[in-house]
C-alpha cells in the first residue's frame, strides 16, 4: 500500500472510530437521560450507578449531566456519581480539577454537596493543582449560617484532610469552628463541631 493510500486509510479509520464513539456516547445519554428522568428514588440512583458500572465513558456521561446545571437531572446525576464513587472512587480521578472547579461555581445545592461529599471521603489532596482555592471555599462554606448542615460538615472533614501537613490551616479551622459553635446549630452540625473541636485541641498539645 502506497503512503497516499496509507494515509486515507488511517483518516478514514480515526473517522469511522469516531463517529462509533459518539453514536456510543449518544446512545448512552439517552439511556442516562431516561433513566434520571424516573425519579429521586435511591432505587433509581441504584439503577443508575449499576448501569455504570467500572466503565470510564459511562462515567464520564453521567458526570456530563451533572454539569448542566439543569435542575432535577443535575442533582440527581451527582448522586449517582457520588454513590458510584462509593464502588469505584478511581474513577473520578482523571476528573477531579473539574468535578472541583464546578462544585466551587454550582448553582444547584445537591451538585455541590454531593461533589463535596466525594472529595471529603475519596479525594487524594495531591491530585489538585490548586488547594488554596478549594480550602478558602471550604472556610466561606463553613462559616457561612445560609450554607445546609450537610454542607458545611463535609467542608470540615475537607478541610482536615487539606491541612494534614499544614498546623496554621489547623488554627485557622479551630477559630471557625468556635465561632460557628457560638451560632444556634442543627444538632448533626454542632456534633460534629464538638467532634472536631475536641480532635484539633489535642492534636496542638500532642
Amino acid at each position: 500500500m502506497k503512503g497516499g493510500s496509507l494515509f486515507i486509510f488511517f483518516c478514514c479509520f480515526v473517522l469511522l472510530r469516531f463517529c462509533v464513539i459518539q453514536y456510543m456516547v449518544k446512545s448512552i445519554e439517552s439511556e442516562f437521560l431516561e433513566i434520571l428522568q424516573m425519579g429521586s428514588e435511591r432505587a433509581v440512583a441504584d439503577l443508575a450507578v449499576e448501569a455504570i458500572g467500572t466503565d470510564p465513558l459511562r462515567f464520564h456521561v453521567m458526570l456530563d449531566y451533572c454539569y448542566l446545571e439543569k435542575y432535577p437531572i443535575s442533582m440527581r446525576a451527582a448522586r449517582v456519581v457520588q454513590l458510584c464513587c462509593e464502588q469505584h472512587p478511581e474513577l473520578i480521578i482523571p476528573h477531579i480539577q473539574k468535578v472541583t472547579q464546578h462544585m466551587i461555581t454550582s448553582s444547584i445545592d445537591g451538585v455541590k454537596r454531593n461533589f463535596l461529599k466525594i472529595m471529603d471521603d475519596f479525594l487524594d489532596p495531591e491530585k489538585l493543582a490548586d488547594q488554596g482555592l478549594l480550602l478558602d471555599t471550604c472556610f466561606n462554606w463553613l462559616i457561612n449560617p445560609r450554607e445546609k448542615p450537610a454542607t458545611r460538615v463535609h467542608c470540615i472533614g475537607l478541610i482536615l484532610k487539606l491541612s494534614a501537613s499544614e498546623p496554621d490551616i489547623r488554627q485557622e479551622l479551630r477559630a471557625s469552628v468556635e465561632r460557628i459553635l457560638e451560632d444556634d446549630l442543627p444538632v448533626s452540625l454542632r456534633n460534629v463541631c464538638l467532634k472536631t473541636l475536641k480532635k484539633l485541641v489535642k492534636h496542638s498539645l500532642s
